[in-house]
């Protein structure tokens, strides 16, 4: 008979990563989240506004944070960051859907935001992140759990290399070629089907 008692060593702990009733959750307590002063409203929407980004877009929380106004094209829907690629920085392009845009927008405007989106850091986020989980009564989760979760929601929905696209890898189980085949339009396409 077999041992079917596995090691600790060579026992796999499951991939966690968010779920879409999990940040359903999550923006609905953000939402109904009382705040006594101008300054709690301020961090509650930006917090919201990061992990609306954050689930929506893939991006790791470093290239997140460091985002600008200008990183944006409004016009053309488009989110605009650098990467490193093969030990060189080079500009990324993703596409927005309109939801997000809308948010953004929202957020500039009602904060007077000018330059820097979010102002913060990534240990900062983690631990009011954590917390809100803890709120909502989930386990508690990074901010790489968000990036992990996009990709789980598009796996089966899109082509792998548009997800690839997406987190800015040169491929997930694909290779260059079909990678440098996807452009900020051939993603849009794909995601606009996908809710």
């Amino acid at each position: 008979m077999p041992n079917t008692v596995m090691s600790a060593k060579t026992r796999k702990k499951p991939d966690e990563y968010f779920t879409q009733s999990e940040i359903d959750s999550l923006m609905e307590y953000l939402d109904n989240l009382m705040v006594p002063t101008l300054c709690k409203a301020f961090l509650r929407d930006r917090d919201k506004l990061l992990i609306s980004l954050l689930w929506n877009t893939g991006l790791r929380i470093s290239d997140a944070l460091s985002l600008k106004l200008d990183n944006i094209d409004f016009k053309n829907e488009s989110l605009t960051f650098q990467i490193r690629k093969r030990s060189k920085i080079v500009d990324h392009t993703i596409s927005l859907d309109k939801a997000l845009l809308y948010e953004i927008i929202k957020y500039r405007d009602a904060w007077r935001i000018s330059n820097l989106l979010f102002d913060m850091s990534r240990d900062n986020f983690d631990k009011k992140l954590k917390g809100y989980c803890e709120c909502i009564g989930i386990k508690p989760k990074s901010a790489q759990k968000l990036r992990k979760g996009m990709a789980m929601r598009l796996l089966g929905k899109v082509p792998k290399e548009i997800i690839a696209y997406r987190l800015g890898r040169s491929g997930i189980q694909t290779g260059d070629e079909a990678y440098a085949k996807v452009t900020p339009e051939v993603e849009k396409r794909f995601l606009k089907e996908v809710k």
